[in-house]
């Protein structure tokens, strides 16, 4: 099965944000080929910070060189934004930063989702189960106050089943449709997943 007919995504869903960590930017160009498989024209950006690529007859990545890393892309003006839904039937948007940790917890001013989103996909990655919070997660801090733990606290499943779930964490400022994942799946051999996830295997190579 699809990741496309997997998550549920209709032709109604033209924009598309990630948000959280363990396999955002993998997940975005997976799904890239996927509708581009469709006969889909696939625009790649952020509203934060992602590595940049080269762009393939399969998608088109545009952002905004980031003056201190040249090796990643920032996001548009709302003008250039607005002039992607003019030429592309979809827009994949990386909407949040982990600084590749697996596990995330948003500050105030975080995920960044555009207005226009159809769909939010909250991810949270596999491999921080059974390790010390404080080694895993990008904002650890503000994950203790939302789990009501220690820094040192083991992450569970039921952790990542929460952060997924709650208001406080992927599913912030969701206004539109949400699916969930746990990223890193292959981590997890012979796991069913709770009703309501999916279970995403991360590639690196884009």
């Amino acid at each position: 099965m699809s990741l496309i007919d997997y998550l549920k995504i209709n032709d109604n869903c033209r924009t598309i944000a990630v948000v959280g960590a363990g396999g955002k930017t993998s997940l975005i160009f997976s799904l890239a080929n996927e509708f581009a498989k469709l006969k889909k024209s696939v625009c790649i950006t952020t509203t934060t910070k992602m590595y940049s690529v080269k762009n393939t007859p399969q998608y088109t990545q545009v952002g905004n060189i980031c003056k201190e890393d040249t090796n990643k892309i920032i996001g548009l003006s709302q003008q250039e934004y607005n002039n992607l839904k003019t030429k592309f039937d979809v827009i994949l948007v990386e909407a949040d930063g982990a600084s590749r940790l697996p596990m995330k917890v948003p500050a105030s001013h975080e995920p960044v989702i555009p207005a226009d989103t159809d769909m939010v996909i909250g991810i949270q990655g596999a491999y921080s189960l059974g390790k010390p919070l404080n080694q895993v997660c990008f904002r650890p801090e503000l994950a203790c106050d939302i789990l009501g733990c220690t820094i040192e606290h083991i992450v569970t499943m039921g952790d990542l089943q929460f952060l997924l779930n709650s208001e406080y964490g992927q599913k912030k400022n969701v206004v539109s449709d949400y699916r969930m994942i746990i990223g890193q799946i292959d981590l997890l051999r012979n796991y069913n997943l709770p009703k309501g996830y999916y279970g995403f295997s991360v590639n690196y190579n884009y």
